[in-house]
């Protein structure tokens, strides 16, 4: 993936069965035993780079600089999704 810059496009969604394959390349790519559960996803570029439990909070991403900022986004939309109305 390539770096970070200001025209990387970053899109941070709930995850749906069609990102099933994506998430599955994820979770092999990150070496993660297990990754269950509805979850976030961050896509980068139009890519699936990271992704957020929403069952246990536990999020993945791809080695780069782009995945560790939307890993970043991703978490930050979950605690913003758990904060009191």
């Amino acid at each position: 993936m390539p770096p970070h810059n200001d025209t990387t496009k970053f899109v941070i969604r709930l995850a749906t069965t069609a990102d099933v394959p994506a998430l599955r390349r994820l979770v092999t790519a990150c070496r993660v035993p297990l990754f269950c559960g509805p979850a976030l996803v961050a896509e980068i570029d139009g890519n699936l780079g990271a992704a957020l439990s929403l069952a246990d909070g536990r999020a993945i991403a791809e080695e780069s600089e782009p995945a560790s900022a939307a890993k970043r986004l991703l978490r930050a939309r979950h605690e913003a999704l758990l904060a009191p109305l």
